[in-house]
């Protein structure tokens, strides 16, 4: 499953080029908040006084743009679309970035899953003559 969405990714990376790519970027956003940062949905964070909207806690498109240091494409595009972008040329997806809180969470750590999987698939299948693991890049 991850390796279809890093192929798509992949593409994306052709089409948009100055998009800044964040790789494993749902682990990293999953860190953050097993570190105790905070996810809020969009709605709610429309509903925060202007004086927070965009600062702890983000949204998901905050925290893409944030993690990417997209913070210039977000001034020209717009932090949805440029997280949006981000999201594509690092993941291959498009997350819902309305969806309630409860369901946000629940796919970033899905996909979060994916990822580490994946890495650790790629250490067990890698091996030197030496019997050593490493990462094949």
């Amino acid at each position: 499953m991850y390796e279809k969405r890093l192929r798509k990714a992949l593409r994306y990376r052709e089409r948009w080029p100055d998009v800044p790519v964040r790789e494993f970027l749902d682990s990293h956003i999953e860190s953050a908040l097993r570190k105790g940062a905070r996810l809020v949905s969009a709605e709610e964070s429309r509903a925060m006084p202007r004086e927070m909207a965009g600062v702890p806690p983000f949204t998901l498109a905050g925290w893409a743009v944030e993690l990417a240091g997209a913070h210039e494409l977000a001034r020209r595009i717009g932090v949805r679309r440029a997280a949006r972008r981000v999201y594509l040329v690092s993941a291959g997806i498009r997350p819902d970035f309305d969806a309630p809180e409860r369901d946000m969470i629940y796919g970033l750590r899905e996909r979060a899953d994916q990822e580490r999987q994946y890495v650790m698939g790629r250490r067990r299948r890698t091996h030197t003559a030496t019997g050593e693991s490493v990462l094949s890049w």
